[in-house]
Protein backbone atom coordinates (compact mmCIF):
# COMPACT_ATOMS: atom_id res chain seq x y z
CA UNK A 1 0.00 0.00 0.00
CA UNK A 2 1.62 3.25 -1.20
CA UNK A 3 1.51 6.87 0.61
CA UNK A 4 -1.03 8.20 -1.27
CA UNK A 5 -3.49 5.03 -0.63
CA UNK A 6 -3.35 5.87 2.65
CA UNK A 7 -3.92 9.43 2.45
CA UNK A 8 -7.03 8.53 0.51
CA UNK A 9 -8.06 6.11 3.49
CA UNK A 10 -7.98 8.68 6.22
CA UNK A 11 -10.73 11.76 7.01
CA UNK A 12 -9.35 15.38 5.70
CA UNK A 13 -9.62 16.49 8.83
CA UNK A 14 -6.79 13.89 10.76
CA UNK A 15 -4.05 15.29 8.33
CA UNK A 16 -3.84 18.65 9.83
CA UNK A 17 -1.22 17.20 12.18
CA UNK A 18 2.38 15.23 11.36
CA UNK A 19 1.94 13.67 14.32
CA UNK A 20 -1.73 12.44 13.82
CA UNK A 21 -1.59 11.56 10.17
CA UNK A 22 1.78 9.64 11.04
CA UNK A 23 -0.05 7.98 13.69
CA UNK A 24 -3.02 7.26 11.34
CA UNK A 25 -1.03 5.94 8.68
CA UNK A 26 0.24 3.84 11.22
CA UNK A 27 -3.36 2.83 12.34
CA UNK A 28 -3.59 1.80 8.59
CA UNK A 29 -1.04 -0.21 8.05
CA UNK A 30 -1.04 -2.12 11.05
CA UNK A 31 -4.71 -2.77 10.63
CA UNK A 32 -3.99 -4.37 7.13
CA UNK A 33 -0.81 -6.30 7.78
CA UNK A 34 -2.87 -7.67 10.94
CA UNK A 35 -6.38 -8.69 9.83
CA UNK A 36 -5.64 -12.33 8.71
CA UNK A 37 -3.70 -12.87 11.32
CA UNK A 38 -5.49 -11.43 13.99
CA UNK A 39 -8.76 -13.69 12.63
CA UNK A 40 -6.96 -17.03 12.34
CA UNK A 41 -5.37 -16.02 16.16
CA UNK A 42 -8.43 -15.28 17.90
CA UNK A 43 -10.30 -18.59 17.03
CA UNK A 44 -7.43 -19.78 19.31
CA UNK A 45 -8.28 -19.52 23.32
CA UNK A 46 -5.03 -18.05 24.74
CA UNK A 47 -4.75 -18.99 28.63
CA UNK A 48 -1.89 -19.33 31.00
CA UNK A 49 -0.49 -23.10 31.34
CA UNK A 50 -2.37 -23.87 34.05
CA UNK A 51 -4.27 -27.27 34.86
CA UNK A 52 -7.01 -27.62 32.47
CA UNK A 53 -9.21 -28.19 35.67
CA UNK A 54 -8.15 -24.88 36.73
CA UNK A 55 -8.81 -22.90 33.13
CA UNK A 56 -12.11 -20.71 32.82
CA UNK A 57 -12.28 -18.48 30.59
CA UNK A 58 -14.44 -15.78 33.06
CA UNK A 59 -11.19 -15.50 35.30
CA UNK A 60 -9.20 -14.02 32.47
CA UNK A 61 -11.41 -11.52 31.08
CA UNK A 62 -10.37 -8.56 32.50
CA UNK A 63 -7.00 -8.86 33.92
CA UNK A 64 -6.13 -5.63 35.68
CA UNK A 65 -3.10 -4.90 37.62
CA UNK A 66 -1.94 -1.36 40.08
CA UNK A 67 0.88 0.60 38.42
CA UNK A 68 2.08 1.65 41.82
CA UNK A 69 1.49 -1.52 43.64
CA UNK A 70 2.23 -5.04 41.48
CA UNK A 71 2.88 -4.21 37.80
CA UNK A 72 3.86 -7.09 36.18
CA UNK A 73 7.50 -8.09 35.74
CA UNK A 74 6.38 -7.39 31.34
CA UNK A 75 5.01 -3.60 31.54
CA UNK A 76 8.10 -3.07 34.08
CA UNK A 77 10.95 -4.02 31.36
CA UNK A 78 8.32 -1.97 28.60
CA UNK A 79 8.61 0.84 30.79
CA UNK A 80 12.04 0.72 30.86
CA UNK A 81 13.24 0.12 27.78
CA UNK A 82 14.70 -3.63 28.37
CA UNK A 83 13.09 -5.63 25.32
CA UNK A 84 15.05 -8.86 25.52
CA UNK A 85 13.76 -9.04 29.34
CA UNK A 86 10.56 -8.15 27.67
CA UNK A 87 10.80 -10.64 25.17
CA UNK A 88 11.28 -13.35 27.69
CA UNK A 89 8.78 -11.88 29.93
CA UNK A 90 6.24 -12.68 27.35
CA UNK A 91 7.75 -16.26 26.51
CA UNK A 92 7.50 -17.27 30.21
CA UNK A 93 3.99 -15.53 31.48
CA UNK A 94 2.01 -14.98 28.05
CA UNK A 95 -1.02 -13.91 30.55
CA UNK A 96 1.04 -10.69 31.13
CA UNK A 97 0.47 -9.77 27.88
CA UNK A 98 -3.40 -9.40 28.28
CA UNK A 99 -3.15 -7.78 31.72
CA UNK A 100 -4.31 -4.46 31.96
CA UNK A 101 -2.02 -1.80 33.86
CA UNK A 102 -4.08 0.62 35.52
CA UNK A 103 -2.88 3.84 37.50
CA UNK A 104 -5.04 5.68 39.74
CA UNK A 105 -4.78 9.48 41.38
CA UNK A 106 -3.48 9.84 44.34
CA UNK A 107 -6.60 11.64 45.47
CA UNK A 108 -9.04 8.47 45.78
CA UNK A 109 -12.50 10.70 44.38
CA UNK A 110 -10.57 11.39 41.42
CA UNK A 111 -10.10 7.99 40.45
CA UNK A 112 -8.25 6.10 37.35
CA UNK A 113 -5.19 8.07 35.70
CA UNK A 114 -5.08 5.64 33.03
CA UNK A 115 -5.49 2.17 31.70
CA UNK A 116 -3.34 0.42 29.40
CA UNK A 117 -2.54 -3.05 27.62
CA UNK A 118 1.55 -4.17 27.42
CA UNK A 119 0.51 -3.50 23.39
CA UNK A 120 -0.42 0.12 24.09
CA UNK A 121 2.90 1.18 26.38
CA UNK A 122 5.15 -0.23 23.72
CA UNK A 123 3.86 0.94 21.16
CA UNK A 124 4.40 4.53 22.40
CA UNK A 125 7.97 3.74 22.55
CA UNK A 126 9.04 2.44 19.30
CA UNK A 127 10.63 -0.99 20.47
CA UNK A 128 11.57 -3.50 18.28
CA UNK A 129 9.03 -5.58 16.07
CA UNK A 130 9.85 -8.84 18.04
CA UNK A 131 8.56 -7.44 20.67
CA UNK A 132 5.42 -6.04 19.03
CA UNK A 133 4.83 -9.24 17.09
CA UNK A 134 5.24 -11.32 20.46
CA UNK A 135 2.64 -9.40 21.85
CA UNK A 136 0.13 -9.66 19.23
CA UNK A 137 1.02 -13.69 19.32
CA UNK A 138 0.64 -13.87 23.16
CA UNK A 139 -2.63 -11.52 22.94
CA UNK A 140 -4.31 -10.68 19.26
CA UNK A 141 -7.65 -9.00 21.00
CA UNK A 142 -5.08 -6.45 22.15
CA UNK A 143 -4.67 -5.00 18.55
CA UNK A 144 -8.14 -4.92 18.29
CA UNK A 145 -8.01 -2.41 21.45
CA UNK A 146 -5.50 -0.57 20.34
CA UNK A 147 -6.86 0.09 16.46
CA UNK A 148 -10.38 1.42 18.27
CA UNK A 149 -8.45 3.68 20.80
Amino acid sequence: MTGEENEQTLPSDTIHHPLTATICHLRIQLGSLLTERIKFLSKIKLLPFLPSSQKNDDDFEDLEVDYDNNVTDLYRFISNFQWQEALQAISMNPIEAKTWVVRYHEDENKGMMWRFLPLHSASARQPPEAVITALIDAYPEGVIGFLSS
